[in-house]
């Protein structure tokens, strides 16, 4: 029977430990030790270890793969995830327009209806509406910033709206003057609106004729208004008129008196003072189909 030390380990005949058999292998976990060899000194449990130690590395790197693939995945969706989005207005396009487009006076946007279009004149500051002037008419001498207000009526809202406001201003000669986009807004309790915006003398001084205004609202006219700026030097748009009423009631009263050349004479007068008076026209009209059926050359 053998013989064991303390540690009860075999002993041979010269006291020493015995040697460990060469045919005990290592498992594929460091630090265990396997069971012992088959025969031919090959041991019984190398090919399984190495089978299962090799199915644990395919089962790893499918493991890997697939949680790198979730991760790409979710970046993926992270990614092309709608964004929160902040509400920024279109630029707003420079609609056409002519003379002859009529405006609707309709402003669909804010339900609102259009009351009116005023001018007014100011300098640099702006002016409270209960001290602006409004006018038809302003002395080119005096006329530093020309003023549009735009009158709306429309129904409450829950929420402060914001719109756009395109006006076009023509000179005398029919040119554009000058062109603005006038972004304004509507509080939630407000029933009436008003809307201005000026132009000053940025395209050159401003020249004595008829303005024209156009204002859009979308896309569609809404509005549109004149205002007319004299020089210190035009006669008197007044003192005109009376002038030509002046030379239709002479010539009225030579018709009667069957003076009828110069009758004629007083009407083209009154036409030279007022080229659109209708009623020297017609008088004059009367007179020279009265001469013609008389013979008077």
């Amino acid at each position: 029977m053998p013989k064991l030390n303390k540690y009860g380990e075999i002993i041979d005949e010269s006291g020493g430990p015995a040697s460990e058999s060469p045919s005990r292998s290592v498992s594929s976990s460091p630090g265990r030790v396997g069971p012992p060899s088959g025969p031919g000194g090959r041991s019984s449990s190398s090919s399984p270890g190495i089978a299962i130690f090799l199915a644990l590395l395919v089962i790893g790197a499918i493991i890997v793969v697939a949680v790198k693939q979730h991760e790409g995945n979710n970046g993926a969706q992270m990614n092309t995830a709608p964004q929160p989005s902040t509400i920024v207005s279109p630029a707003v396009a420079w609609p056409f327009d002519s003379e002859s487009l009529a405006p609707n006076l309709f402003v669909a946007a804010v339900n609102g209806r259009v009351e009116g279009v005023v001018f007014f004149e100011s300098g640099a500051e702006i002016v409270p509406k209960p001290s602006r002037v409004y006018a038809t008419e302003f002395q080119q001498e005096r006329l530093r910033y020309l003023n549009w207000e735009l009158a709306l009526r429309h129904p409450s809202r829950s929420y402060r709206q914001s719109f756009t406001i395109v006006a076009f201003l023509y000179s005398p000669d029919g040119s554009i003057r000058g062109q603005q986009q006038s972004p304004t807004y509507l509080e939630p309790d407000w029933t009436s609106s008003y809307h201005s915006n000026r132009w000053g003398q940025e395209a050159g001084p401003w020249l004595p004729g008829t303005y024209r205004l156009s204002l859009f609202v979308d896309g569609v006219k809404i509005a549109a208004g004149s205002v007319s700026i004299k020089s210190a030097s035009s006669p008197d748009a007044g003192a005109v008129h009376r002038a030509a009423l002046s030379h239709l009631v002479e010539a009225r009263t030579l018709y009667e008196q069957r003076q009828y050349k110069e009758a004629v004479a007083e009407c083209d007068a009154a036409v030279r003072d007022e080229p659109d008076n209708a009623d020297a026209a017609e008088l004059r009209s009367q007179i020279l189909r009265t001469m013609a059926i008389l013979g008077i050359q």
